[in-house]
């Protein structure tokens, strides 16, 4: 893959992040076998497990690595995961090597994103820009909270990562970027203590079942 963008190129890139934001953001089923994140070529699950990590290779990006990954809906609280229905929940989509051509503000304004982002604890941070993951790294990450639509179903959380300019490199370089859900954290007992408190308010509301004879 050349290192610049072609315009195919590019159209195929938007044309797979417009699908993943109306699937994380607006509940579309997502359908692996669509073609638009290209052909499927693994899907990787774990035992006791519910979803999978599906890999694609598509032909108009043949060294990017395309993921998106499904798991158990966390807003169902069921006891038994391996009942409750899969939903999509992360995607990747990692250049290697790194490319030129699509900017920051050419995804900002695509995506929708906004001038701020939501940290793990909830906590709005303005702005956009944040430190490199690891001292001596040469990347400029961007974290934002995607804009809400008439039809938005989720908030969303992505994270685009560039190389900075060097000597050897005098452009930034596009490196990754990750499309997530924003699904707030539930341990087994969060569910636990949600499925009682569900419990009573129908204990409050219908009454005690009768014991079956």
């Amino acid at each position: 893959m050349n290192r610049t963008v072609t315009d195919v190129q590019r159209h195929t890139i938007f044309r797979m992040l417009d699908e993943v934001m109306v699937i994380m953001r607006d509940d579309k089923p997502f359908n692996p076998d669509s073609g638009v994140f290209g052909r499927v070529d693994s899907t990787h699950t774990l035992p006791g497990y519910p979803g999978a990590r599906y890999s694609f290779d598509h032909a108009d990006l043949p060294t990017a690595t395309i993921e998106l990954v499904t798991a158990s809906n966390p807003l169902d609280y069921s006891e038994d995961r391996m009942t409750v229905p899969v939903v999509p929940t992360y995607f990747k989509l990692d250049f290697s090597p790194s490319i030129y051509g699509i900017t920051e503000d050419m995804l900002k304004k695509r995506l929708d994103l906004a001038d701020y982002w939501i940290d793990r604890d909830g906590v709005r941070q303005e702005g956009n820009e944040t430190p490199p993951p690891g001292p001596g790294l040469l990347l400029k990450p961007y974290r934002y909270r995607a804009k809400a639509h008439a039809d938005s179903r989720f908030p969303v959380d992505v994270e685009i990562v560039y190389g900075l300019p060097t000597g050897d490199e005098p452009k930034s370089q596009l490196f990754f970027l990750t499309i997530e859900r924003a699904y707030a954290l539930v341990t087994p007992e969060d569910r636990k203590r949600m499925r009682e408190e569900k419990e009573q308010r129908v204990r409050e509301l219908y009454g005690k079942p009768e014991a079956t004879k």
